[in-house]
């Protein structure tokens, strides 16, 4: 990366957390700070709290273990930040369920449902001889449990915004900081609009640039003020990173945004209908896409790889093989470690991890989605839509296990969101705000977690 892109990069980091922090202190003001809001955030930023704290205290190095496998070894600093991951989300969750339990107790049937698929993953795991349960499990486990208490609100949106936005710009400050771990010379195949491939905070660029797809659009609908410029951040980001399905992802999500934006609220059927359409097609991509006769090299051999998966789960096909089967493979030598997080497609992930009955779980799970945000259809659409545009060639949620993805299915599960909040940022803020402090019970302190029952 170029000094000058360098400097470029820290600039619009550094302005960018000026904007968080009116965010937040918005946020603060309009006592919008709710369990959701602490919960979902505190969720992104330990997901990738670690290679945050490694990237600016000397990356990781890579060890060779085996034929193509390695071991990760981070800076002493990460090392000792990733023991605490555990210890604080379960504070976290026992904060939220006190709060969520002194509202009276509502099952949240999008939590139970997925925590049932977890639990099916975990036995597809015994089955084939691994743990029911691991520490990276447990951290995915803990907040799903305690959403089984949770309610939809706006805070969960922002809380995920705000957070994802701290990540985008530490990364640019992380460009001027440390160029080196911010990111990594071109290879043969991808390359980044700047010459390189950026990575930021994350360790490699492909997993930023898919970090990033799926933040834009929460970071639009969450952030009010100032969603234009973390848009544009982002953007710009990711088509750094070199990752070409985060740069496609990135690009249609954007576009939709602009489009729904540009139409205004009295377009409504065609404002339905263009995510509607690139999340049917994406969706439509994922289920035949690993079934056709393709040679296993295409698609960068991921093609092979799902001719792998779906060799090995017959026999498994009900509970499949559990989330700990796939990179437990590295160490044989059948698959390398750069594919070992994910067999790189949605469907054939659902299946490996947890058969049919997580297939089945899952749908009910997005059906049970789209019904409840039924009124709001086109804000959820545009941000479910970088998700299945990437998930034909890579995995955004995860089934069993805590990664930098993590946050965003468990967004979902407490998810609220206007679909005015397409329209002009200031207008929202003071109607929600005037709105918010109505239904808002105050303590004798002043200060207030949740709405009033």
């Amino acid at each position: 990366m170029s000094p000058a892109v360098s400097i470029l990069f820290f600039a619009l980091g550094v302005t960018g957390l000026l904007f968080v922090a009116l965010r937040v202190v918005a946020h603060v003001r309009a006592r919008e700070l709710d369990s959701n809001y602490i919960l979902i955030g505190t969720a992104v930023m330990l997901a990738n709290g670690t290679a945050v704290v490694s990237q600016f205290s000397g990356g990781r190095t890579l060890v060779l273990s085996g034929v193509d496998s390695y071991v990760a070894v981070l800076s002493p600093a990460a090392e000792q930040f990733s023991k605490f991951t555990l210890p604080v989300m379960f504070v976290v969750v026992l904060g939220y369920v006190v709060a969520q339990y002194r509202r009276g107790v509502a099952i949240n049937g999008l939590a139970a449902t997925y925590l049932m698929l977890l639990v099916f993953s975990s036995m597809g795991s015994v089955l084939g001889g691994g743990n029911f349960i691991t520490t990276a499990r447990l951290t995915l486990l803990l907040p799903v449990v305690a959403l089984l208490l949770g309610r939809p609100s706006a805070g969960a949106i922002k809380g995920a915004a705000v957070a994802l936005a701290t990540l985008l710009c530490l990364s640019g400050v992380l460009a001027l900081v440390s160029p080196d771990q911010a990111s990594a010379v071109c290879d043969a195949r991808k390359c980044g609009v700047f010459g390189s491939l950026f990575n930021g905070v994350a360790f490699n660029f492909n997993g930023f640039g898919l970090l990033m797809a799926l933040a834009i659009p929460v970071m639009y609908f969450g952030l009010d003020k100032f969603r234009e410029y973390f848009t544009g951040f982002a953007l710009i980001a990711v088509f750094a990173t070199g990752s070409r399905t985060a740069q496609l992802a990135s690009a249609i999500v954007v576009v939709l945004l602009y489009l729904n934006r540009l139409l205004g609220r009295q377009n409504h059927a065609l404002r339905l209908f263009l995510p509607s359409a690139v999340c049917g097609a994406s969706a439509l991509f994922i289920v035949m896409l690993p079934f056709m006769k393709l040679d296993p090299g295409e698609f960068t051999g991921r093609v092979g790889l799902w001719d792998l998966a779906l060799s090995q789960m017959r026999g498994s096909w009900l509970f499949g093989l559990g989330p700990d089967s796939w990179a437990a493979q590295v160490d044989d030598g059948a698959i390398s470690y750069v594919s070992a997080y994910s067999t790189h497609n949605q469907l054939i992930e659902i299946l490996y991890v947890s058969g049919i009955v997580g297939l089945c779980l899952y749908i009910v799970l997005i059906t049970g989605l789209i019904v409840r945000m039924r009124e709001a259809l086109v804000p959820l659409l545009s941000i479910l839509a970088p998700a299945l545009v990437i998930g034909s060639t890579e995995r955004p949620w995860t089934l069993g296990i805590a990664d930098w993805l993590s946050w965003s299915i468990l967004l979902l599960l407490v998810i609220k969101v206007d679909d005015a909040n397409t329209e002009n940022g200031k207008q929202i803020d003071a109607t929600a705000s005037s709105t918010f402090k109505q239904q808002r019970r105050v303590s004798p302190s002043g200060m207030s977690m949740e709405p009033a029952k």
